[in-house]
C-alpha cells in the first residue's frame, strides 16, 4: 500500500476519482443507478448505514469500475478495516470475488447500467411499447371490473391475487425497526417493465433485463408498478417476499411492515 493510500480513506479515494472524472453525484447516479444517498455514504465512509457488508462491497465494486479504480484493491482495504463484517459477508450466498455474481448483486450484468441501457434503448423501444400498451389494457380492464381494496392489517393481496382469490404466501408481513433503512433486492426472472419509487422519488423506470438483480435503498417506503408481477422476486432486508403476484401490479407499497397494496 502506498503512502497516499495509507493517508486517504476509501471514501476520499472515491471522491477524488469522481472529481477527476468530472461528474457530479447525480450524474453518477444516472449512469450506474446507485442512489445518490448511497454514493455519498460511500464517499464519506459512513458504512454503518448499510445492513450488511455484502451490499457495501457490491456498491464499492460497481462504483470503482465506474470511476476506473482498482475494485479488488479497494475491497481488500475495506475487508482489512472491517474483518468482522467481512467474515459475516462471506457466509452469505454472494461471493465478492466472483465477477458474475457480484455484477448481478450490483444490478449491472457484467457492465455498467448506462452501457446496458444504451445497448437496449434502440432495439428495445418496440418491445417496451408493446409492454406498456399491454399494461394499460390490463389496468383499464381491471379498473372496469371493480377493484378490491384491503386494509394494511388484513392479509396482503396483490391486484392479481385478489381477483383469483389466491392467498398471499407467508413472509409478506414484517415488523422491522422504523430506524432501520430499507434494502430492497429485485431479481428479474424475465424482462419486465417496472417503475420504482424510493421515499416518493422515481429511481427506476425502464425494462429490467432478465437475470439482472437490482439493489435499492430507502428510509421509509418503496412504491412499485410492475408489468408482470410473476417475473419478479423481492427480498427486503434479508427477508424474502417472493413474487408479488401475477399480471400487472400497480401501487404496490413496501414499508417496514412488509408488502401492501396502496390506495394511491
Amino acid at each position: 500500500m502506498t503512502d497516499t493510500a495509507k493517508i486517504e480513506s476509501i471514501g476520499e479515494r472515491l471522491h477524488k476519482a469522481r472529481l477527476k472524472k468530472k461528474v457530479s453525484i447525480d450524474e453518477a447516479y444516472k449512469d450506474i443507478k446507485i442512489h445518490p444517498k448511497v454514493l455519498l455514504a460511500l464517499e464519506e465512509d459512513r458504512y454503518e448505514e448499510f445492513l450488511s457488508s455484502i451490499y457495501i462491497k457490491a456498491f464499492l465494486k460497481t462504483y470503482c469500475r465506474y470511476l476506473e479504480l482498482d475494485a479488488h484493491k479497494i475491497i481488500a482495504d475495506y475487508e482489512a478495516l472491517n474483518p468482522r463484517k467481512s467474515t459475516e459477508g462471506q457466509r452469505q450466498k454472494f461471493d465478492i470475488g466472483s465477477d458474475d455474481q457480484h455484477a448481478q448483486a450490483a444490478g449491472q450484468g457484467g457492465e455498467t447500467l448506462m452501457s446496458s441501457v444504451r445497448r437496449w434503448l434502440v432495439p428495445g423501444l418496440g418491445a417496451a411499447a408493446v409492454v406498456i400498451a399491454a399494461v394499460l389494457v390490463i389496468f383499464f380492464a381491471v379498473k372496469a371490473a371493480g377493484r378490491i381494496k384491503f386494509t394494511r392489517k388484513t392479509p396482503v393481496k396483490t391486484a392479481a391475487n385478489a381477483v383469483s382469490g389466491a392467498e398471499i404466501p407467508s413472509g409478506r408481513s414484517l415488523a422491522l425497526e422504523e430506524a432501520e433503512p430499507l434494502k430492497l433486492i429485485i431479481k428479474a426472472k424475465g424482462s419486465v417493465w417496472m417503475q420504482i419509487r424510493a421515499d416518493g422519488e422515481i429511481i427506476f423506470q425502464n425494462v429490467l433485463k432478465k437475470g439482472s438483480v437490482e439493489v435499492y435503498t430507502a428510509q421509509k417506503k418503496f412504491q412499485l408498478w410492475i408489468g408482470k408481477g410473476e417475473l419478479v422476486e423481492l427480498t427486503l432486508n434479508g427477508h424474502s417476499l417472493g413474487s408479488p403476484g401475477n399480471g400487472t401490479l400497480k401501487s404496490l407499497l413496501i414499508t417496514h411492515e412488509g408488502l401492501h397494496t396502496s390506495s394511491t
